[in-house]
């Protein structure tokens, strides 16, 4: 008995199907968590966070854009940012600054 050809096949490209799809990741917060992560991001050292953290920012706007207002303050996420960003680089220059 012969089988149909496309099942023969099935099997062999069941292996790739994974590989070839794409995911998406949910999470679930309240604003003031969003706001810390990222805050957080924002401040990472490496640059695919602090692009992630802006990415995730536009579209958090398109949901709860009310919660996300003190992120791009100067007085208040910005100084945060910056203030884990300063602190982080100041304890990791001093980590591995020589000892005498």
């Amino acid at each position: 008995m012969r089988r149909p050809r496309a099942t023969s096949t099935t099997p062999t490209g069941t292996g790739l199907l994974p590989a070839s799809t794409l995911s998406n990741v949910g999470i679930y917060g309240t604003g003031q968590g969003y706001e810390a992560l990222l805050l957080r991001l924002r401040a990472h050292p490496l640059p695919e966070a602090r692009s992630y953290a802006q990415m995730m920012l536009t579209e958090l706007r398109k949901v709860i854009p009310s919660f996300l207002k003190r992120v791009d303050l100067d007085d208040r996420g910005v100084a945060w940012s910056t203030y884990l960003a300063t602190t982080h680089s100041a304890i990791m220059s001093e980590a591995w600054a020589p000892r005498m």
